[in-house]
């Protein structure tokens, strides 16, 4: 799922079909919703 970058909306489309435009503001940038999970790395 991906989001509208200046909306906010989320957009159902596949974004990197040619000529997507949101439907709420005809914004062209879209940004991909990642889940809210913090990864812990650990150095030897």
């Amino acid at each position: 799922m991906y989001r509208c970058a200046k909306c906010k909306e989320p957009v159902m489309n596949d974004p990197k079909s040619i000529g997507l435009q949101c439907k709420n503001c005809n914004c062209k940038i879209f940004f991909k919703d990642r889940p809210p999970i913090k990864k812990t790395l650990y150095s030897d």
